[in-house]
This record gives C-alpha cells, structure tokens and sequence, in this order.
C-alpha cells in the first residue's frame, strides 16, 4: 500500500517513481497487480519512461494522477511501449486516471487502456483534464492506443474546475475507443469545452494538429452536456477539424447528452466531416439537430444519414467458415479451400486479417481475395468488415504425391478496430 497526506500542490510524493535519469534509465518489464496507492499527491505510478508492463488489479484513490506515463524529457533514452493498465479501480483522482504522454519520441506499439473502473467527483478536481488522456506530439509518427471495455462514472457538482471529460485526446496519433461505458450523470457544466465523454482537440498549441484517425464504436455515451466534442483552443471555437482527418464514430448508443451528442463546430464545411453513420441516437427518427430526427443532436460537418432504430446490444461477432473441393481428393490434383468471414454484429469490423496454418502436403499454392493476392495463404488481409456483411477468399493448391489421407487446416481470426470472437 502507497499513500501520504493528501496535497494536490506538492508534486513530490509517487507510489511508483521512475524518471529516465538523464536519459540513461527506464523502467521495463514492471508487473504492478494488487496495489492500494493513496491520497499521493504525484500520482500513483509516475514513469517517464515504460516498456513491457502490466499495471493491473490496482486500486487508485484520492490522488493526483492514477498512471501518468510522461516522455517529454529528453530525446534520448527508450520510447514508451508495450503498456497495459487493465482491471483497475480509480476512486476520486483530483486530476486524470491516466495519461499516456509523447511529446519527444513517438509512442510505440502495444498501449492499452481495458476493463477500468473511472469514477469520477467533478467537485475535487485540481485541474481540467480528462479522465484517459492522450497527448501525442503531432510531429511524431505514433503507434495506434486501445481505450477499451472501460467504465466511466461521473458524480458531484462542478466548482473551481467547470469541465471535465472522459477522454481528452490532445495532440495526434491514431486512437481506437471501443466497448466503453461513459455516464455523466446530467451533471451541469457551464465550461468550454463542454463536459463531454470524448473530447477530441482539433489543435493544440504544444501539441500540434491532429490527423490521425479516430474509432469510436460500440460506446454506451449517456447524460453529458455534449456526448463528443471537437474543440481548437487555439481558435478559440468549436470543430476546426484540418481537412481529411478521419473520425469514424459507429455502433454506439449515444443517448440523453442534453445539448449535442455530437458537436463538430457550428459552420458547415469549417471542418472535416465526422462519419457518424449508423449509431442509435435516443429515437428510430435518428438525430436533432442538423439530424432528421428527435433523438440526440448533431451539429454541422456530422455525417448520420444512416441510423440504427434500436439500441445496441450486441455490437460485433466475428465467425469463420471454410468448405473444401473436391472432397475427397487424390494426390496430384488442385484442392481449393473458400473461406468466409462473416460479422453478425452492428459494428464494423476493422483491421481483419485470417491467420491459415496449411497443410505442409498442399504446395503451390494461390489465393484470390485477399490484399496479399496471391501470397495470401498464410496470412490474407479483408480489411474492413461491416456489420451484417460477409468477406470471402478461396486459396489453391495441389496435393503432392505423398500426401497422408486427411489433410488437417486450421483458420483464426484477428481484428485491430474491434476484437474478433
């Protein structure tokens, strides 16, 4: 157990300090599970430097900052990669859950936010932050950050801080939000930007301009001023999205947001158009607003044309097919598998790729389908896969001479955008 006397303007006292020391040290390999941190006015776990670890089953309470991963010191040194917070409980953070920061290297692969539990007093707050942070220099190239199956629960009353969010993404670097439960409890908010559970920053002044792509689907986004929020606090205005930047916002219920379930800037053409296709919206009429409908409303540059007339409850199931021809077949002739990847769900399926462990007997082999066509026996990339829609591939080879009397094939499914069941 971690704690200290509560003191949110002394940054002095960590559970789990590691600076990178002159940019000769990190810290790596760390398997943080079971921990209590309290009332530590620096943050529970503060690391400038982290690869490979695990920070997992902990409890945060009443401290600054939960996990604060910070490189922005020192172009030297390793980047940060490979961490994983999973499974833990923040209890009343006076500042962010967690911050991922890259403002000197870009962040490499394998960071994940999954399965938190965020509760959030808005009357404690230190500062304006949000509960997940991303703050990613936008002259970096980054790796993408998974912010997943977490829940966010916001209570109190705003008082010296007036906004909060759920997740603030400043900077760049592309960013997938997926399977999140987000509830703002109708708290009122007179701050700019909105109290909102996704604020997404056009520019920032010492992070740069975004334009990596966003995904935000299959999130439960209930009960805030504005559901999501694109604002440029360097413009000093709403949207303001640089010009092709995508954000692609499906399969999500976004329910009860009392102004705008989506807010990207009040003139048309200002910024880049969020692709809001498909989400439910409150009403089978589709979204207010510059919406059709009477559900939830959305401003200029939100594309929803298309929307769900029901909630979302079960948001993607990946499934594998495959059949074999000729069956039986004999040594010396061509043998063609088809394999088909269908998604039952609502989402769109993102970054689906089929991993095939072939017979060592089939030699010559092709495929047709795939975006390694005709070397996609081993791997084959589909791309994505809508909800309700199906991919399909066959792959050729001829069974040699000595071939054994059954031929064994396996398939498994991987998904970047959504997990594959």
């Amino acid at each position: 157990a971690f704690s200290a006397p509560v003191n949110t303007g002394d940054f002095s006292r960590a559970g789990i300090y590691g600076p990178n020391d002159g940019n000769t040290s990190s810290l790596r390999d760390l398997q943080a599970t079971g921990n209590s941190f309290t009332n530590l006015s620096f943050g529970g776990i503060y690391v400038e430097e982290m690869q490979d670890s695990v920070i997992s089953g902990n409890q945060f309470t009443g401290n600054w900052a939960g996990v604060f991963l910070d490189k922005r010191y020192l172009n030297g040194g390793r980047d940060v990669h490979g961490v994983e917070v999973s499974g833990n409980t923040f209890t009343n953070q006076t500042g962010p859950a967690v911050t991922f920061t890259a403002l000197l290297v870009g962040l490499g692969p394998g960071m994940v936010v999954s399965g938190n539990t965020i509760n959030v007093n808005v009357g404690i707050l230190y500062d304006a932050r949000g509960a997940i942070v991303t703050s990613l220099a936008s002259a970096l190239t980054h790796s993408p950050v998974s912010i997943r199956d977490n829940t966010l629960t916001f209570s109190g009353a705003f008082g010296t801080v007036t906004s909060t969010w759920g997740v603030q993404l400043a900077g760049d670097g592309p960013i997938v939000i997926e399977g999140n439960a987000f509830d703002g409890n109708d708290i009122i908010s007179s701050g700019t930007p909105p109290f909102a559970a996704i604020y997404i920053v056009a520019n920032s002044a010492s992070r740069g301009q975004r334009n990596d792509p966003v995904t935000i689907e299959c999130n439960d986004i209930t009960d805030f001023v504005h559901g999501i929020t694109v604002y440029d606090p360097v413009a000093a205005q709403g949207g303001n999205l640089a010009a092709g930047t995508m954000i692609n916002v499906h399969s999500n219920n976004i329910v009860g947001n009392s102004l705008f379930g989506i807010f990207n800037g009040t003139t048309a053409g200002a910024s880049a158009t969020i692709d809001a296709n498909g989400n439910w919206w409150g009403a089978p009429s589709g979204p207010s607003g510059a919406g059709p409908g009477s559900g939830d409303a959305i401003s200029a540059n939100v594309l929803a044309t298309t929307f769900l007339t029901g909630p979302v409850t079960d948001c993607t199931e990946l499934s594998i097919t495959k059949t074999d021809a000729p069956d039986p077949v004999a040594p010396g002739q061509q043998l063609t598998y088809t394999i088909i990847v269908t998604n039952s769900g609502a989402g769109s399926a993102t970054g689906v790729v089929v991993h095939d462990t072939l017979p060592a007997s089939l030699t010559n082999i092709v495929t047709s389908g795939c975006a390694e066509d005709p070397s996609g026996g081993a791997v084959c990339t589909l791309g994505t896969i809508s909800g309700g829609a199906s991919a399909a591939y066959t792959i050729t080879g001829t069974v040699s001479p000595d071939a054994p009397s059954t031929l064994t094939n396996t398939a498994t499914l991987s998904a970047t955008g959504i997990p594959a069941d």
